[in-house]
């Protein structure tokens, strides 16, 4: 991170290695560096709003996800991630709409079939 601050894998590592010893606090605070050096990384934004579900403030991780999503529009996983997310917090239409979206643009993305069906299973069939 000394000699190349912008360089994200280096943030995430090191946040990664915070977050095995078990100091997640600390995670946060290299994740955030990180947001504040390469604001424009998907992959640092993903990392925070993971840290920030771990820590159970899933408001704040759903913002980071989004924005994760929103950066790397053609990482499927950081949509997917996003759409479980929206639905732990109660937002299951709009989880639904975003595995929609997403399904367009991979559609052969078996987690994202597989959310998205379980999901409108759960939401129009089980109410």
């Amino acid at each position: 991170m000394e000699l190349n601050p912008v360089f994200t894998p280096a943030y995430v590592n090191l946040a990664d290695f915070h977050r095995s010893m078990g100091d997640e606090a600390q995670a946060e605070k290299v994740l955030r560096q990180a947001v504040t050096m390469t604001p424009s990384s998907g992959a640092v934004h993903h990392a925070l709003g993971l840290s920030l579900v771990r820590q159970q403030r899933t408001a704040e991780a759903v913002k980071e996800m989004k924005q994760a999503a929103t950066l790397a529009p053609d990482n499927a996983r950081y949509t997917y991630v996003y759409a479980v997310a929206l639905n732990s917090t109660g937002n299951t239409e709009q989880a639904i709409r975003v595995l929609q979206g997403a399904l367009k643009r991979f559609p052969n993305n078996t987690d994202i079939m597989s959310a998205l069906v379980a999901l409108v299973h759960m939401f129009y069939y089980e109410m």
